[in-house]
């Protein structure tokens, strides 16, 4: 066998490409630059209280909650607050009747507070006389289609059960 060669590779190497054009001047921006550009949302809040239609102790609030805050997620924590165990729940604006109902069909759960109308309030941000603007308070009212039992031992009264 014969031994390896040492060395280098050999002959002289070309030069790939030709003359390189002029360099470019770009310059990156800063990032407040950058930011600047993008149009800034402030996000606005609200003191929201849910309240069950019919009783006043499953009663809750949400302070400082954002207005870009979505409708499912509102329910989402309705349903939590309930164990998990409502399968649709109805939002109502103001008091509880068909006009007032925020989630109707065809309103995506994705809606946002801001969508359906609530203004809310950008902390320390001054109002007109000069003084901190207060976070306003919106109220929600919640109820849900109580689910429907055909069986007879669920729909028999209670002077029916008595032990006699």
């Amino acid at each position: 066998m014969a031994p390896k060669k040492k060395g280098g590779g050999g002959g002289k190497k070309k030069k790939k490409g030709g003359a390189k054009g002029p360099v470019s001047t770009f310059e990156m921006p800063s990032f407040d630059e950058i930011f600047a550009l993008v149009p800034q949302q402030q996000v606005e809040f609200v003191d929201l209280s849910l309240r069950f239609a019919s009783l006043a102790h499953l009663d809750f609030e949400w302070h400082g909650c954002p207005t870009l805050v979505s409708l499912g997620a509102i329910k989402a924590s309705i349903r939590a607050r309930h164990n998990g165990g409502l399968a649709t729940v109805q939002l109502y604006r103001g008091h509880v009747h068909a006009s007032c109902l925020v989630n109707a069909a065809g309103v995506p759960d994705t809606t946002t507070l801001k969508d359906v109308g609530v203004v809310g309030s950008v902390p320390g941000r001054l109002g007109e006389d000069g003084e901190p603007e207060g976070i306003p308070k919106i109220v929600l009212y919640y109820n849900y289609p109580v689910e429907e039992f055909n069986d007879p031992l669920l729909m028999a009264g209670f002077d029916v059960c008595k032990a006699g």
